[in-house]
């Protein structure tokens, strides 16, 4: 007898909730939401300067100064009719704007929503509707994006009441994020009401490209994310000078975004990673640390080499969001620094982790120790735990975990029996009880660092009039670590080129990141008895020519 979906997913919420109490009971869950975090030490890093590089929105400024304009901010948003508890989207690139926002939002008691500055107006109109979003942040322009150009896309979401625009070009029925910051000087800043947040509530809903079409969105409550910079405090809380790259839109520049106001450390904030700036304000500035993904490692030390840069600040720098070459580590070891890989996701942020004091075997070809509180067990087909050493799915628990999707099916999904998240990676624990991560479960592409969903692209391309079946794989990449290759069967009489697949994703309107970087037709796919493409096939073959 099949168990009822909505059973289940109460059985697992109980168990959840169950562990929730445990973590708080141990102290791991304190009880204290972010607001109260933020201000702990404040006065301790206060004059702590952020300089910001990016055209048209460079400049310093000290966490005292960003903290009273963000406060500032929350006033005058209210005036304007923000509400607290408001739904809050942000979708503008690492400026200070978006420090400012993020900071306003947080005293709001909102629920902020970033989204990632590479998503075009399909994914943008989806997260607004999903996340029931009321306020939209947005920048006008990015590099060579406009997104004023697809407000008629977006503007239609549901719970939608006002559109909020930084730069020049404020289009009819807009405010002006200049507008607000005007206002914003001329108010008294919001005093704190941390005694009014509650830090089991949700404050942050983080949309990820998983194996399904549309990006699906990752709630975490204020005790999740306090805990993910407590069982890091260890490592994040070193000296130094970092870079921080990291699309504030993805979790790891959430984390970007929020690790100085935390932990006080003189940071340089790139709006996209650009690794021939980066090698240069490293000898400049005197970066001592990074956290990126291994595309930024492999074109930071390519830029050096090219530009003459000597790299020789830099200490470590932390590397994930993709598959690690040992390679690659052993090459920036042989640089002069140490690079330590972790594992983690939008869902569970930090599973394990190396240090830069571990050895380069343990750096180079494992994804580290599990973080305090974090469990992990390894699972066959069956869900049976594998013996230590012995590869399979890997499920997490943790005080960092998010605490569910906005849709509760696909929470239903993913949490097993007992609470556990189901990653979708494949790995096995080493006899010293380090993670390694060997495989993905997950039918994800990830193109430096960004993850695309391979269900969404063939969805695309299936629309157009010449396709009659398509099938999406990554290949390896060296520059980016996968991309996309689109294999299809077209229907009779018809012909495609990769051009012609460019502009119907343009038309689309989806990131273009998103669009195959190469095509292969094919008469037919291979595919299993029951019907399943067969993509480790397609994979080697492609592969082979």
């Amino acid at each position: 007898m099949t168990q009822d979906p909505g059973a289940a997913l109460a059985a697992i919420e109980a168990e959840r909730s169950r562990q929730r109490a445990a973590w708080r009971q141990s102290g791991q869950h304190r009880g204290r939401n972010l607001v109260e975090v933020l201000h702990e030490r404040l006065a301790d890093r206060e004059d702590t300067v952020l300089r910001f590089l990016a055209t048209g929105h460079e400049g310093e400024i000290t966490i005292g100064r960003l903290y009273e304009e963000g406060a500032r901010t929350a006033t005058a948003l209210t005036e304007i009719g923000v509400r607290p508890g408001a739904r809050i989207a942000l979708h503008v690139p690492n400026w200070p704007e978006a420090m400012s926002a993020l900071y306003a939002a947080l005293l709001l008691r909102a629920v902020v929503v970033p989204i990632p500055s590479i998503y075009g107006p399909a994914e943008v109109r989806f997260i607004l509707d999903d996340a029931r979003v009321d306020t939209y942040v947005l920048a006008d322009r990015w590099r060579s994006q406009v997104y004023t150009d697809s407000l008629p896309q977006v503007t239609g979401a549901a719970a939608l009441e006002r559109v909020i625009v930084v730069g020049d070009t404020v289009p009819p029925g807009t405010l002006a994020w200049s507008e607000v910051a005007e206002r914003a000087r001329r108010v008294e800043p919001m005093p704190l009401a941390a005694r009014h947040i509650d830090s089991q509530s949700n404050c942050f809903v983080i949309y990820t490209s998983g194996s399904t079409a549309n990006p699906k969105g990752g709630q975490h409550s204020h005790d999740t994310f306090a805990a993910e910079f407590a069982q890091n405090r260890a490592a994040l809380a070193q000296p130094g000078r970092y870079l921080q790259a990291f699309p504030g839109g993805h979790v790891a520049g959430l984390l970007g975004m929020l690790r100085p106001l935390l932990f006080g450390h003189e940071t340089i904030v790139m709006d996209h990673w650009d690794a021939d700036l980066a090698a240069t304000v490293t000898d400049e500035l005197g970066v001592t640390a990074i956290v990126g993904a291994p595309f930024y490692l492999a074109t930071l030390l390519d830029a050096a080499d090219r530009l003459g840069k000597s790299l020789r600040t830099i200490e470590d720098m932390l590397v994930g969001s993709a598959a690690v070459p040992p390679a690659l580590v052993e090459r920036a070891e042989a640089a002069g620094f140490r690079p330590y890989r972790c594992y983690g996701s939008t869902e569970h942020p930090t599973v394990s982790s190396n240090v830069p004091a571990d050895s380069l075997e343990d750096r180079s070809r494992t994804d580290g120790a599990l973080l305090a509180g974090v469990e992990v067990k390894i699972v066959d087909e069956d869900g049976r735990s594998i013996p230590a050493g012995g590869a399979g799915e890997i499920l997490t628990r943790g005080p960092d975990q998010f605490i569910g999707y906005t849709d509760a099916r696909a929470s239903a999904a993913v949490f097993t029996p007992g609470g556990w998240f189901r990653t979708g990676d494949v790995g096995f624990l080493t006899p010293g009880g380090r993670l390694v991560i060997s495989d993905r479960k997950k039918d994800v592409i990830i193109r430096g660092g960004e993850n695309l969903s391979s269900q969404e692209i063939e969805g695309i391309l299936v629309r157009h009039p010449a396709v009659s079946q398509a099938a999406v794989v990554g290949l390896p990449d060296e520059r980016y670590g996968e991309r996309a290759c689109a294999v299809v069967v077209l229907r009779p009489g018809r012909d495609l080129s990769l051009a012609t697949v460019r502009e119907h994703f343009v038309a689309a309107g989806v990131a273009r990141q998103k669009t195959p970087e190469m095509l292969v037709v094919r008469p037919e796919l291979p595919r299993t008895a029951a019907g399943k493409v067969k993509k480790f096939l397609l994979r080697e073959q492609i592969g082979a020519f």
